[in-house]
């Protein structure tokens, strides 16, 4: 940012404060924003990311504001959340001659999708909004975000009218009771129409392609590198990610009390809704929750079978039990792995691609997610109670998505209990078949494609 700085304390909890860089004042409604989000969302990334949202709106009105001013131009106050939009989607590419100005100062390099629109920054201002901080108007809010410069009284006066502050209170005013507006109405119809068909394009291209999983995991697995820790951690972290479908954080919050070693199963729980025992303040902030409706996972082949493998080495040789907590990945000094930094996890990952193929460094460790949803939903084989193939592939939407375990499918809670002992028959029976008869992802890819030109030959002769 060009005219504030965040400053936060040891720990996200002790909060965050918005400095101006001109002035050295500090900005109380930020503050204020700040421990609101602490106390609704708690010291999460989501609390984080939303905070850096609303400091760069205040930075780009700030900018907006001197630049108007050095130009003699009016700010139209309803246009306000407009203008920003079109400051996010074109930066420096912008019509508008104060925008495009703003973008340069600014050195906005970078053009900002509307999917990052119509989401994250719309929530993060929506509540920054919804906070009403505004309705004193007090000499000394316009006095922080008032660009300063050898200007007239008059232009002062102005430039006070057409602030940020006047602005938002205005907006605030106009806005219809009851009815809760879009800040980027644009943004969200344009994510809205392309979001879908992008999703899946995007979803699939970072998809691990499922013969890559299993050279990786060959490769790897041949080297016999048990005796090193880091590395037996690692591939039994990647193994359930690709085994199990579930996100990074589910995966690494996972404690020794979530595994059933005798039925093979692991449940995955939301750590908010248990005592947390033996961590630090800081190791409690890393925790992180999105909202995962299924606690079952559902383990797919050849993946489980190397995770328990593995998960026999980890527990047996290098998990240290004389530590406070009782999470399964550690630190080589035993504190949880989790709140160590996800930036090297992700650089970790990528090096351990590229040993197998340079072309595979694209990927990351979330490719392992979509993998097996794209392995569930098109390629599994679906096997009879005989143990036989039936000749389809692919489980219902509707069950990947417990299996997934998305949120999205919390309205049919109330039907969860049935479904789950079908997927929980499917799967054991395709992980049988898969097992007993050697069938590798790559034969399972040949007969999905051969039953898609199957019936693609039938409409031909239709037609």
């Amino acid at each position: 940012m060009k005219n504030f700085v965040r400053i936060k304390g040891r720990l996200l909890s002790d909060g965050m404060a918005l400095m101006n860089v001109h002035t050295s004042e500090y900005y109380e409604p930020f503050e204020a924003y700040v421990r609101m989000l602490l106390d609704k969302e708690g010291a999460t990334t989501t609390t984080k990311q939303y905070a850096e949202h609303v400091s760069r709106f205040l930075d780009f009105l700030y900018e907006y504001q001197a630049v108007a001013i050095e130009k003699q131009m009016d700010i139209d106050a309803s246009r306000l959340f407009a203008n920003y939009e079109k400051f996010l989607i074109k930066g420096k590419h912008n019509e508008d001659e104060l925008l495009k100005q703003v973008a340069k100062n600014l050195n906005k390099t970078k053009n900002t999708s509307y999917v990052s629109i119509s989401q994250g920054i719309e929530s993060a201002l929506n509540y920054f909004m919804e906070m009403q901080l505004f309705n004193n108007v007090q000499e000394e809010h316009f006095d922080f975000l008032t660009y300063t410069s050898e200007i007239s009284t008059k232009q002062k006066a102005k430039m006070k009218k057409n602030s940020w502050l006047y602005a938002t209170t205005k907006l605030l005013s106009a806005s219809k009771p009851k009815i809760k507006k879009k800040l980027f109405p644009k943004a969200s119809k344009r994510a809205n129409k392309n979001g879908s068909d992008n999703n899946k394009e995007k979803a699939y291209r970072r998809a691990i392609p499922a013969n890559s999983s299993i050279d990786f995991f060959t490769h790897h697995l041949n080297e016999q590198h048990f005796d090193k820790f880091s590395v037996v951690r690692d591939l039994l972290m990647y193994s359930f990610l690709a085994a199990s479908g579930v996100r990074q954080s589910e995966c690494l919050q996972i404690t020794v009390d979530d595994i059933d070693f005798d039925k093979r199963e692991i449940r995955i729980v939301n750590p908010f809704t248990r005592t947390q025992i033996g961590l630090t303040e800081k190791e409690e902030e890393c925790l992180s929750w999105k909202g995962r409706v299924t606690e079952k996972t559902f383990l797919i082949q050849p993946f489980a079978h190397i995770f328990w493998g593995l998960l026999e080495t980890y527990i047996s040789t290098h998990y240290k039990t004389n530590v406070n907590h009782r999470y399964l990945f550690q630190k080589f000094n035993g504190r949880p792995f989790f709140a160590a930094d996800r930036s090297e996890r992700s650089k970790t990952f990528k090096r351990y691609l590229r040993a197998v193929d340079e072309g595979l460094g694209k990927h990351n460790l979330h490719g392992l997610r979509h993998l097996y949803g794209f392995y569930v939903y098109n390629y599994l084989p679906i096997v009879n109670s005989k143990g036989e193939p039936t000749g389809e592939q692919g489980m219902p939407l509707g069950f990947v998505k417990i299996l997934m375990g998305h949120a999205q499918i919390s309205s049919t809670e109330v039907y969860a209990r049935e479904d789950i002992d079908l997927i929980e028959f499917v799967i054991a029976s395709a992980n049988s078949y898969v097992r007993k008869k050697g069938i590798t992802p790559k034969q399972l890819l040949s007969q999905y494609y051969t039953k898609q030109m199957k019936m693609l030959e039938n409409k031909l002769e239709d037609l």
